[in-house]
Parts: structure tokens; C-alpha cells; sequence
């Protein structure tokens, strides 16, 4: 058999954009935090996200955790934010079938990351830390962080 005539029989790319309907996007939870009055100078961010398939669809937890540290690194602030992101499967979709590659992944952090992004700037306005903003999502985070795979809990039937 040549490379001509192999057919793929791997879930189709990014099977979440295929098949599913983003409908909704809100906020989980939210905390902020300030421990000093120094001023910021380095903010170090972690993503995680977390997945659930339901019945229905599939609800996506991605959570940013900033830790706002001085000059000399002692802690001026954390800030943490959690933004539930929603998808309806349609009646016949095949939950058996389901994957989510690299591709669905980033398209889940793009969904919410503006809703982060103004979360947190939002929370360190609070804090009276002005200027924090995050910036674009940068297209190859899932392939340079164990953090950003999206571990997907399939309930029992």
C-alpha cells in the first residue's frame, strides 16, 4: 500500500471545532490579593485547564494564576482567575470518538483569553497595580507547556 492510498483513521483535527457549539463563557471564580505596597516589577502567570465531558457537551475550566513580585521578589500580589468555557454537542455526536488535539486546545484558550486578560487587568486596577495587561496568546503555548493539555474526565454511562 503507497502513502496515496493509506486513509486516516485517527479522530478527525480539532474535532471540538468540527462538532461542538460554543455557547457560553463566564466567570468561575476570582480572587485578588495585594501583600505590599512595593511596586511590581516581574508577573509570573501560569494557565491550566481542566475539561469535563457531559452528556450534552463538554465544560472547560481554564484558570490563570499571576503571582506579582518586586524588585527584590518578595510577593506584592496574586491574582487568580477562573473562566468556565461551555460547548453543546449536537444530538448525534459521538461521544466514543471524542478528542481534543493541540489545535482544539489553543482554540479553548483563545475563546477565553479575553475574558482573562480583562479579569486580571480589572483585579490589579483593584490592587491600585496599574499596567498589568496581558498580551496576545501566542499560537505555539500548547506545544511549549506541560500545563495547557486540556485532561479530559469522561463520565461512566
Amino acid at each position: 500500500m503507497n502513502a496515496d492510498t493509506i486513509v486516516d483513521t485517527t479522530p478527525h483535527r480539532a474535532q471540538i471545532l468540527q462538532s461542538a457549539e460554543l455557547y457560553d463563557i463566564s466567570t468561575q471564580s476570582c480572587h485578588a490579593t495585594r501583600h505590599t505596597e512595593a511596586p511590581p516589577a516581574l508577573i509570573d502567570i501560569e494557565l491550566n485547564t481542566n475539561a469535563s465531558l457531559e452528556a450534552a457537551g463538554l465544560d472547560v475550566t481554564v484558570t490563570c494564576q499571576c503571582a506579582i513580585r518586586g524588585d527584590d521578589q518578595s510577593s506584592v500580589a496574586d491574582i487568580g482567575l477562573t473562566i468556565l468555557v461551555r460547548y453543546a454537542f449536537p444530538a448525534d455526536f459521538n461521544r466514543a470518538a471524542f478528542s481534543i488535539d493541540q489545535e482544539g486546545e489553543l482554540h479553548v484558550l483563545r475563546a477565553s483569553f479575553p475574558y482573562l486578560r480583562e479579569g486580571i487587568q480589572s483585579l490589579a486596577a483593584r490592587l491600585g497595580i496599574p499596567g498589568i495587561a496581558l498580551g496576545p496568546i501566542a499560537v505555539d503555548i500548547p506545544s511549549q507547556s506541560g500545563d495547557i493539555d486540556l485532561d479530559v474526565d469522561v463520565p461512566e454511562e
